[in-house]
């Protein structure tokens, strides 16, 4: 089960993708409310769940996410805004660099970087 951790042995269970969860434990990780196929909720990279009271909404475009949220810390990105500020490219394999002026994938980061050290 991907939230208790325990074997599912017999029974029925929740199936997505490759995670599976027992019936009971196929809840919201944040207010524990009961989740059942026609429920609205959001699953995080983690796996855990989230119902429609909890969700989360993206930092970049403030609307209500509905698929995946990316959690950077305290901010919540949807899928569409998780890109580099500065070559505007979706960030795929979730290295990224987040600083004071936003998010940036490793390879524009390490070229600011270097830019920097050598203006300084």
């Amino acid at each position: 089960c991907k939230r208790c951790l325990k074997p599912i042995i017999e029974g029925h269970a929740f199936e997505l993708g490759d995670d599976r969860w027992h019936m009971y434990c196929f809840s919201c990780s944040n207010c524990n409310k009961k989740l059942g196929i026609n429920s609205e909720f959001l699953v995080l990279g983690t796996g855990a769940l989230v119902c429609e009271d909890c969700t989360y909404y993206c930092k970049n475009c403030k609307k209500k996410i509905s698929d995946l949220a990316i959690l950077t810390g305290d901010e919540a990105y949807c899928s569409n805004c998780f890109k580099c500020r500065n070559c505007k490219r979706k960030i795929q394999d979730y290295r990224y660099a987040r600083t004071s002026k936003g998010l940036f994938c490793m390879n524009c980061h390490e070229k600011l970087l270097a830019k920097k050290i050598k203006h300084d």
